[in-house]
């Protein structure tokens, strides 16, 4: 019986084995996962490590490194404005040639990363050994230069002695000094062919910078009537501070002064237009605010409006004779209670542009009366004809906007390449 036990055994053990043998293990049983072959992933190499980029290393002037450099720069000719009437002009305004050092220091940094010290040149009681002069510092080695800062336009890029001197004629002419040593920089980079930059003794990259200068001719309002202080609340004055890296702006405004040359005050006759006439510096763009005086003459007629036609045709004749290149804008009177007056008189301002147009004058108009009404309001015109400190400003603002469209393609709906869409607005 044993052994009958044993062979049954034996027969269920191998039809069972055959069974596995046929299934091949899993049989077809979905449920049953089958064993994925183990397969070695082939290994790629790495790419050898790509050679690193070019860089300078390091900057010398007169062989010294720049690590041992300050960067001073002149104390802003702001500074007794600033502590006269506090926060009433932007900090960004007063301190043009710190801002230049800061740029030129973020330079030095990107190229050769070394941060190197910013001082201003009165904070100091003894001069330092190895110093970048920015602006018109009190160190004698700036005004060894003075003779090559007459011209706003020109700018001092020198070492002298242990010095390196960047100077120019205007707040821009300075930044644009930095332009020369960044370019520098630049092109030792793309050359690829020493690490070292260095800038000998006497090695001079002085040149002439991209500033653009303005003139403001005008009245009272030009000149800055009922603002706290004209030199530094008029609109040029405030022009000029918003836009000294690129533009240097002059105000050739005279109180009370009329456009038409026969009454008792012209502008053709007044101080101001004589400085505007004898400055050797050539103008780009001459803006002109005349007419608010003109309206107030005891009458209008024939004879008035044939003056003030000529008038304005002589005036914007002899600034262009002395300035052939000079492009002009020409302002409507701004908005002021006796309207019926003003109105007149910006009708002429407007023939004036067209008349001048057709004699080839390049000349525009800025329609300070529209701008002055919808941007401005009466409230910035406290005694109804000149504006206070924040109506100046806001002013400027206009005008940059007109700057802008003449010198770098930008828009404002107040400046008007032609007169319909003026005309259309009255």
């Amino acid at each position: 019986m044993k052994r009958i036990a044993l062979r049954m055994i034996l027969l269920c053990l191998g039809v069972l084995l055959m069974l596995v043998g046929c299934t091949g293990g899993n049989g077809d049983d979905p449920k049953k996962t089958t064993a994925t072959p183990t397969t070695e992933t082939p290994t790629t190499e790495a790419p050898p490590p790509s050679e690193p980029a070019f860089s300078l290393e390091s900057l010398t002037l007169n062989g010294t490194d720049i690590s041992q450099y300050t960067i001073v720069y002149a104390r802003s000719p702001y500074y007794g404005v600033e502590q006269t009437y506090g926060g009433k002009i932007p900090e960004g305004e007063l301190n043009p040639d710190q801002r230049t050092a800061e740029r030129l220091s973020e330079l030095i940094k990107n190229y050769f990363g070394v941060e190197i010290p910013i001082v201003e040149d009165r904070s100091t009681s003894t001069y330092l050994e190895h110093e970048i002069l920015i602006g018109k510092t009190n160190r004698p080695q700036t005004s060894t230069v003075a003779v090559r800062m007459q011209s706003e336009r020109v700018f001092t890029l020198k070492m002298v002695d242990k010095k390196l001197i960047a100077c120019g004629g205007s707040f821009g002419a300075t930044w644009h000094a930095i332009d020369a040593l960044e370019n520098r920089f630049a092109a030792a980079l793309a050359a690829e062919e020493s690490t070292e930059v260095a800038v000998a003794s006497g090695e001079d990259l002085s040149g002439n910078a991209p500033v653009k200068v303005v003139a403001c001719v005008g009245d009272s309002i030009t000149f800055g009537d009922t603002s706290t202080e004209p030199a530094e609340f008029s609109y040029p004055a405030t022009m000029g501070r918003m836009l000294w890296k690129d533009y240097v702006v002059f105000n050739y405004g005279q109180s009370g002064r009329t456009l038409c040359e026969n009454t008792s005050y012209p502008y053709s006759a007044s101080p101001q237009y004589a400085q505007c006439i004898a400055n050797k510096i050539s103008y780009d763009l001459v803006i002109i605010i005349l007419g608010t005086n003109d309206a107030g003459l005891a009458s209008w007629g024939s004879a008035q409006e044939a003056d003030f036609l000529n008038s304005a045709d002589r005036l914007v004749g002899a600034i262009q004779q002395k300035n052939p290149n000079a492009k002009f804008v020409f302002a409507t009177c701004p908005y002021k209670r006796d309207a019926g007056a003003i109105a007149n008189v910006r009708e002429l301002q407007r023939r004036v542009v067209t008349d001048l147009r057709a004699d080839g004058v390049d000349i525009d108009l800025f329609d300070f009366h529209r701008y002055s009404e919808v941007e401005m309001g009466t409230a910035m015109f406290p005694d109804g004809v000149h504006p206070d400190d924040a109506g100046y400003a806001k002013l400027a603002q206009g005008v940059i906007e007109v700057v802008r469209a003449v010198f770098e393609g930008g828009s404002s709906q107040y400046f008007t390449p032609t007169l319909t869409s003026v005309d259309q607005n009255d």
